[in-house]
């Protein structure tokens, strides 16, 4: 599996990697034969079907596509999951 990195026009590092779904059934028809996953520190998204080439296209042509792509839900090893973060502040002070 291919994953690249790069930095969008604001600074933000996405890392981006296929995701194929293990039941097709299970996912949106769209979204049946994989997605790109798009993941940042603050967020994640998804765009499918999969791009031809994208493992070769260009850090332009990929944030294009990363701002297109629909905000996913975030998760973890254990099974925890959050919801993307949808604008607001990343400041962490109560």
């Amino acid at each position: 599996m291919a994953i690249r990195e790069f930095k969008d026009s604001n600074d933000v590092v996405w890392r981006v990697w296929t995701t194929i779904p293990s039941n097709a059934r299970s996912v949106n028809p769209e979204l049946g034969e994989g997605w790109l996953s798009f993941d940042s520190v603050a967020e994640r998204r998804r765009f499918g079907p999969i791009p031809k080439g994208w493992e070769r296209m260009s850090d332009e042509r990929l944030e294009l596509i990363c701002r297109v792509a629909v905000p996913a839900r975030r998760s973890d090893p254990f099974g925890v999951t959050a919801q993307p973060q949808r604008g607001g502040s990343n400041d962490d002070r109560a």
